[in-house]
């Protein structure tokens, strides 16, 4: 049996840390991409679809 802790202990690792924050800036950069590609849109007629797949990244991500 594996004590509760030692999981806890192993999750801090930097090297663990380090991975989780590059990806959550990576997601947060992919986020802002999408943002702006439906800003700089001049013709904004189809928000709808840009709506759907933006709420869909940011619920996933």
């Amino acid at each position: 049996m594996i004590p509760l802790g030692s999981t806890r202990r192993r999750d801090r690792e930097p090297r663990r840390l380090r991975y989780r924050i590059q990806k959550q800036y990576q997601q947060a950069r992919e986020q802002i991409t999408a943002v702006k590609m439906y800003v700089e849109d001049i013709d904004q007629r189809d928000w709808d679809e840009y709506a759907e797949r933006l709420t869909f990244a940011l619920n996933t991500a």
